[in-house]
């Protein structure tokens, strides 16, 4: 998706956060996400990515894509805060507090966000929803807001700000692929009805 809409201007910059971010930091070399995040994107077959990403960091560097410079792990039954560059052998489950006001800073400045998918593990009120919930509140103040996936849909609503957004879909996965810029067929269905009926 990234390389789609940075390619196509369709966007000006790309801020990934949480299991995205965490295959950026692998792409950037010299970094250790921990054996955790580490089998979790096995787990997710996501490790196919960082081939991707790093040819988008190539292309677009550290001024069109934005990734947190601190992330949040779990230490026992705490929240530690950490560099990306000192990740510690724990699963990253957070933007770190460090880099939530300046990634919030950039959407809040933004005519128009599209959002997909939280920062971390919002499930985990009040240590890592904390970079979800502050994203999705600066992305509610967006003059034009489009969030897709069920997941964040109902963290937004159970914060009460789902009215300030522009439209919320269920749908992360067509989102995606819209972005990304695949034909999906119930769009493609109405295209195709539009010619032979409008």
């Amino acid at each position: 998706m990234a390389a789609n809409v940075l390619s196509g201007g369709i966007a000006d910059q790309v801020i990934a956060v949480g299991v995205v971010a965490n295959v950026f930091f692998k792409a950037q070399g010299g970094i250790s996400i921990g054996s955790p995040s580490e089998d979790l994107l096995r787990k997710l077959g996501y490790l196919s990515e960082v081939e991707k990403a790093r040819e988008i960091l190539a292309a677009y560097g550290g001024d069109r894509v934005i990734l947190p410079e601190t992330v949040a792990v779990r230490n026992g039954d705490s929240r530690e805060e950490c560099p990306v560059t000192v990740i510690p052998d724990l699963p990253v489950l957070d933007c770190g507090l460090d880099s939530i006001g300046p990634l919030t800073d950039i959407i809040r400045e933004s005519g128009t966000v599209v959002l997909n998918g939280p920062a971390g593990v919002f499930e985990d009120p009040p240590l890592f929803a904390i970079g979800t919930n502050e994203i999705l509140q600066a992305a509610s103040a967006a003059e034009f807001s489009v969030v897709g996936g069920g997941h964040t849909a109902a963290v937004i609503e159970s914060m009460g700000i789902d009215q300030k957004f522009s439209h919320i879909s269920t749908g992360g996965g067509a989102c995606i692929q819209f972005l990304t810029g695949r034909t999906l067929p119930a769009v493609e269905a109405l295209a195709v009805s539009r010619t032979r009926f409008w």
